[in-house]
């Protein structure tokens, strides 16, 4: 953060009445009705569970990238062979972090998935984990001012998925930070340190999916409105509108639609030993990945080969 010139003292201010802001908010406060939220807190429970969306849209900050093809940007495609990488450290208790933007100014989030990378063009093949994993979350990218800190989670140095749950807590805001700590594994080239990320994943809701749970939404918008929100980062209009988030979100809403039916119909295939269909199914359509995922179809072609249909 720049602490230079009128810009950065600004900017400091900013921070400090942030900080001090959050100290005096009890989010019950702005719930009207605990009845009628608790209610619809159940179901956007349920809602989160059977249909949860990837709420991720952009990086935005890494302490550190190895160059210019190892950002973190390579966290978010859905490739092994991309990946983020921090830069070598001697000292193997180094930390780092990466901050990213979610899909919309206000987002519950119920999980967060990170895959370390294997450098399977190494001698031995190692895997670059972090020791550890924290979560904070928060209507503003800075660490400071994020109201919401995990737990320290343990990581494996194993290239599987590792997934850090945090509900039932309801843990809401626009940007996501993970602080990376420790490492496990020297790089046999330089004999240094690394963090290497192969993916990033957190999983959720964006409030437009839930818009018609009013007990539940204008409680969150008053908080995120409390805390100074930055909505205009997600908005192309000079004015903010909570019903524009519900538009922003439909393409997405609606292709969650469609992935339900296909899931439906390919457990129905499934189930009749109908797997050659099946599988015409999974590759002829540009589906969400948990349907398109190796496993999946290592499983549906095992099976359609012995399938006489």
């Amino acid at each position: 953060m720049r602490e230079d010139k009128g810009k950065g003292r600004t900017e400091v201010g900013k921070v400090s009445a942030r900080r001090d802001q959050k100290k005096m908010v009890r989010f019950a406060d702005f719930v009207k009705d605990s009845k009628a939220f608790f209610k619809e807190i159940g179901d956007l429970t349920l809602m989160s569970e059977q249909e949860p969306m990837q709420l991720l849209m952009e990086g935005i900050e890494a302490s550190s990238e190895d160059d210019e093809h190892q950002t973190i940007a390579c966290t978010l495609d859905d490739s092994s062979r991309n990946f983020w990488s921090s830069k070598g450290s001697p000292d193997n208790t180094t930390s780092e972090y990466l901050i990213y933007k979610m899909v919309q100014p206000i987002c519950v989030v119920t999980r967060v998935e990170v895959v370390p990378y294997k450098a399977r063009y190494q001698r031995g093949m190692p895997i670059y984990a972090p020791r550890s994993v924290a979560v904070s979350v928060g209507f503003h990218q800075e660490a400071e001012n994020m109201h919401y800190v995990s737990e320290e989670f343990p990581v494996e140095n194993s290239n599987v998925t590792h997934t850090f749950n945090i509900k039932p807590t309801l843990v809401v805001g626009g940007f996501l930070r993970l602080d990376l700590r420790g490492r496990y594994q020297r790089q046999p080239g330089d004999n240094l340190f690394y963090t290497v990320l192969e993916s990033v994943k957190c999983f959720g809701l964006p409030i437009g999916a839930f818009l018609n749970k009013p007990h539940v939404t204008a409680p969150l918008l008053s908080l995120a409105s409390t805390f100074g929100a930055p909505f205009h980062l997600w908005s192309t209009s000079s004015t903010f509108s909570p019903d524009s988030l519900e538009g922003d979100i439909s393409r997405a809403l609606a292709a969650r639609r469609n992935t339900a039916m296909v899931a439906n119909g390919l457990a129905e295939l499934v189930a009749q030993g109908r797997w050659k269909q099946a599988l015409r199914v999974v590759t002829g359509f540009d589906l969400t990945s948990h349907l398109r995922s190796q496993e999946r179809l290592t499983w549906m072609f095992e099976n359609a080969w012995g399938d006489g249909e």
